[in-house]
């Protein structure tokens, strides 16, 4: 904005700002002109008071010399016309000249601003630097330092210095753009400050409107300074403001002077009108003693003016309106005649044939209402264009509303549609809701007026749910969505946005789903519709969790519930830069350049499209329907089978009304829900008293059945460890392995057997192992039986005779009663080894024979008839004695007969004195075999069991050999 004017007589009005000049004018004439061209090009931020947005506002200025009669007088308010800045402009560099001769001068100009009240003022200083260098010292003290000591000790920006801008160095550069900035920041704030007086001024003058000897015109030409003041700052749309204020207030007054008493000073308005020159919509000059027809077409031509400075060219859509041009109108006669007026008020002004000038294209168009259509719609076009380019969308929007409507008005709603579509994802995007709201009312219309039935369903629906918009209007939509619904043939999908608000969706199940199991989730919404809707179901989608097709963007909850505050998305433009440094080196390896990178999100158009509907087979539903929603907070209980093990996650919150469905958008961050199944287990458990060996006991064999069933008719298989039989049935024997059927079975079932079980005296570390048919891993079940008693003996002497003192303790919590004590031997074991025949000797690698003698002890088969088969074992040391031929046996006990006898060959490895082969017997038990009457339940193989201490006496332990060495062949 250069502040110039062109007025009606063709010359040009100067409104920039006055800025004078004192001290050494030949220094400051060198660079007026280049100063005069600089302040205007940059842009500053004007920052007013009372919560004003803070405005970029480009200003000029036009540099006087100083005069004390040129400065402001009090209660003068021509801001135009006075200067308001002041800068005292000196290049002295010697502090001894200054103090002689310039402080002096600046004193004397500093007290003829003081004695008007002037606080904006500067004091530059200008300094020459021929570029050589110099063996000077620099002084101390500067004239700069000085002259802030002496004029501005408390501010320092006042004061500046400035390098000669004739020299072409880098430093003169910089410091020519730091005087600009300063001179442009200290003129707009003398400015800023001026204007806020005189709107003050302006305000209490407007308050004074109704006393005596108030007078508009003067109250008139004080605002028309206001609004000259901003259009100068190229605040068009503030200066427009005060003329609407002006034609508003004169307006009111008008009003009132017919309907009350007339003021005063609007009697000199009412004399009888000789001469009108007509409308002048280009540069015009307001009379001293104008007529209301003149002041009202000043007023009109103003604010015209101001709004193609504005850019809003769509207001010529009240020109249409007023002339009766507008589609579906036919001017009347005072219409026509106001068109004659209007053309007649315009003035010639032509063009050539081929480029008409804008008066012409403008008569033209009050000429019929085609041409007014076509001239108007090519002024909206090119406003939107110019808009788009310079990447102002919104007011482009604004535009195509105001097309829109025109459109509607033509008739063609296809286009009125297109529109209103792009001005409301404008809206929507921006958070603008009540024109969004106001839009799709409009929207509502036009497709009602096409008689788009599935898009008037989905207008109707937003306008309804939008709070922004009175009760009774949505009603109607509401009423109208209703009833449109009845005839609504397919699905129509609509999504949530304002109609539905989710406010939190969560998992009540608190332990781990299992399959066949139901999952239950909670729903929360909040439904916006102004009255009860009816939805005929209600369901929320499940996505199987898909690893090949997982996004690496997508978030994931670590909770069990989404609320409003997890959903809400965030502004992509709010996203924090991801900045990492980029070195670029040259190939000597030095650094050539050091930069920094950013790598920004793309970002995407959002719109209001349809969201992608997912597969609703697989979903949460709701029990009982149909279901009402009410306006405000609902909360729904939805729940599904868990019939497939895997992950999932909540996807789409669907509400079918009749055939429209809304549908949410992906619930973000996705909410996981696992499934799990369940197998069947089998322990075995003890009772609450320790498990005693010997004696027979009563254990709990448990199976638990999971989320599946097992087959009835499966098996499950018992294999005891030697020593340890077991059995289910009462009336059938111990065994050590048993086979059960599983039977009928539940999901989530339990299932107790009884187990007798029975372990031997001797067996150690007794075990269960049972194989499950359900899976292929066998299962070990560890016992420990305790003994149920113990017993501890000791040898006594007495004369001749021996006593053997046997201590029983009992180590169970119950009684045990010993019927009967055995302490006797069964059988007594002796071993022999003698030379072969013809050798007297035993020597080393000679075989010899090793005689083993069993018998058993008296009235042995009566007391252990179970015993009738021993197994003899020769376990020689290796490295001692080597077993020639067999090594173990088995030997009948079937009557009381002589000893049994066994002749083994063993060959003594070694000489000396050698401790006999250890010999072992155990009870020999041999296999069972069934027939055909009496199928065989027991055991297929033979088996051995070792004998109690005490049971066998062997004679030979200690024995020794006494083996000499082979003969060698020399002494053969």
């Amino acid at each position: 904005m250069n502040g110039t004017t062109l007025v009606e007589d063709g010359s040009v009005v100067d409104r920039r700002p006055i800025i004078t000049c004192a001290g050494e004018l030949e220094v400051f004439s060198v660079i007026e002109d280049n100063l005069v061209q600089a302040l205007p090009q940059d842009s500053c931020d004007w920052r007013r008071s009372l919560g004003r947005p803070v405005r970029p506002v480009h200003i000029g200025a036009s540099f006087t010399p100083f005069s004390p009669a040129a400065l402001p007088k009090a209660n003068q308010w021509d801001l135009i016309r006075q200067p308001l800045f002041h800068i005292y402009w000196t290049e002295c560099t010697d502090v001894d000249v200054y103090k002689n001769s310039i402080k002096e001068d600046i004193e004397n100009w500093f007290k003829e601003l003081s004695s008007k009240d002037i606080q904006d003022w500067l004091i530059v200083v200008v300094e020459n630097f021929d570029g050589k260098r110099t063996n000077k010292l620099l002084p101390r003290t500067t004239v700069l330092d000085k002259i802030r000591a002496d004029f501005a000790p408390k501010q320092g920006d006042r004061c500046i210095s400035v390098i000669n801008p004739g020299k072409v160095e880098s430093r003169s550069a910089d410091s020519w753009r730091g005087l600009i900035v300063r001179i442009r920041h200290l003129l707009l704030v003398s400015y800023a400050r001026a204007v806020s007086r005189l709107e003050d001024h302006v305000r209490q003058q407007r308050e004074r409107r109704n006393e005596i000897g108030w007078d508009f015109m003067q109250y008139f030409h004080l605002q028309e300074e206001l609004a000259q003041v901003l259009e100068m700052l190229g605040l068009n749309d503030e200066a427009l403001v005060q003329y609407d204020e002006l034609d508003a207030l004169f307006s009111q007054f008008v009003v009132n002077g017919i309907t009350s008493e007339c003021v005063n000073w609007l009697n000199n308005f009412q004399k009888p009108l000789e001469k009108w020159h007509g409308l002048k919509l280009g540069p015009s000059k307001l009379s001293n003693n104008p007529s209301i027809l003149e002041l009202r077409a000043y007023l009109f031509a103003k604010q015209a003016h101001m709004l193609l400075l504005t850019n809003k060219v769509w207001e010529v859509r009240s020109l249409g309106e007023l002339c009766g041009l507008m589609p579906g109108g036919v001017p009347n006669s005072e219409q026509l005649h106001t068109v004659v007026l209007l053309s007649a008020g315009m003035g010639d002004n032509p063009g050539t044939p081929n480029h008409p000038s804008p008066t012409d294209k403008l008569k033209e168009a009050l000429c019929s209402q085609d041409a007014f259509n076509k001239t108007y719609l090519e002024l909206a076009e090119l406003a939107m264009g110019t808009y788009k380019h310079i990447g102002r969308l919104r007011s482009a929007r604004l535009v195509g509303r105001e097309v829109a409507s025109f459109y509607m008005l033509l008739g063609e709603t296809q286009k009125s549609a297109a529109f209103l579509g792009d001005a409301l994802r404008t809206f929507e995007q921006d958070g603008w809701h009540e024109l969004a709201a106001q839009t799709q009312i409009e929207l509502a219309e036009c497709f009602k007026k096409a008689k788009d039935l599935r898009k008037l369903i989905r207008a109707s629906a937003f306008v309804s749910a939008a709070l922004e918009i009175d009760t009774l209007i949505r009603w109607t939509y509401f009423d109208e969505m209703r009833k449109c619904l009845d005839s609504l043939d397919k699905p129509l999908v609509v999504p949530f946005n304002d109609i539905i608000k989710i406010v939190s969706v969560g998992l009540k199940n608190e332990n781990v789903i299992m399959q066949d199991s139901n999952i239950n989730v909670e729903l929360v919404i909040a439904s916006n519709f102004p009255r009860e809707i009816v939805c005929t179901n209600l369901v929320i989608s499940l996505e199987a969790d898909n690893k090949e097709h997982k996004k690496t963007n997508e978030k994931y909850s670590t909770t069990r519930m989404l609320t409003s505050k997890d959903m809400k998305l965030q502004d992509p433009m709010l996203q924090r830069l991801r900045i990492k440094k980029n070195l670029d080196y040259k190939q000597d390896k030095q650094l050539a350049t050091a930069g920094i990178a950013s790598k920004f999100t793309e970002l995407k158009r959002k719109d209001s499209t349809a969201p992608h509907v997912q597969d609703f087979n697989h979903c949460l539903e709701v029990s009982d329907l149909p279901l009402v929603l009410t306006p405000g907070i609902n909360i729904i209980r939805l729940n599904k089978q868990a019939s497939k093990v895997g992950k999932y996650y909540i996807g789409q919150v669907a509400i079918h009304i009749k055939n429209l469905h809304l549908v949410s958008a992906n619930l973000t961050p996705r909410l996981a829900l696992e499934v799990k199944e369940e197998g069947p287990s089998l322990k075995l458990y003890k009772r609450a008293a320790p498990l005693l060996s010997g004696i027979e006991q009563i254990m709990n064999l448990i199976l638990t059945i999971g989320s599946y069933s097992v087959e009835p008719k499966s098996k499950i298989k018992l294999t005891a460890s030697p020593g340890l039989t077991l059995q289910v049935n009462y009336n059938e024997p111990l065994t050590s392995t048993l086979e059960l059927e599983v039977g009928k079975n539940l999901p989530f079932t339990s299932t107790r057997t009884p187990l007798r079980v029975l372990a031997d005296m001797l067996s150690r570390d007794p075990q269960v192992t049972i194989h499950c048919p359900w899976t292929t891993k066998p299962i070990v079940v560890v016992l420990n039986f305790t003994p149920p008693l113990t017993a501890v003996w000791r040898l006594h002497t007495m004369l001749h005779r021996k006593f053997v003192q046997v201590s029983i303790t009992g180590q169970c919590e119950k009684d045990l009663i010993i019927d009967q004590a055995t302490l006797k031997t069964l059988y007594i074991l002796d071993a022999e080894v003698e030379p072969a025949k013809g050798s007297e000797f035993c020597r080393v690698g000679i075989v010899c024979h090793l005689h083993l003698s069993m018998e058993s002890a008296s009235s042995t088969l009566q007391t252990n008839n179970n015993v009738k088969s021993v197994m003899y074992e020769v376990l020689a040391e290796q490295s001692v004695w080597a077993v020639c031929g067999r090594t173990a046996g088995v030997v009948c006990f079937d009557t009381e007969e002589e000893p049994q006898t066994v002749v083994l060959d063993v060959m003594p490895l070694t000489s000396g004195h050698l401790p006999l082969p250890l010999v072992r017997i155990s009870k020999y038990i041999p296999a069972e075999f069934g027939t055909s009457d009496k199928p065989n339940k027991g055991d297929t193989h033979p088996r051995l069991e070792p004998f109690s201490p005490g049971q066998v006496y062997n004679k030979s332990k200690g024995k020794q050999l006494h083996v000499i060495a082979a003969v060698t062949e020399g002494y053969q």
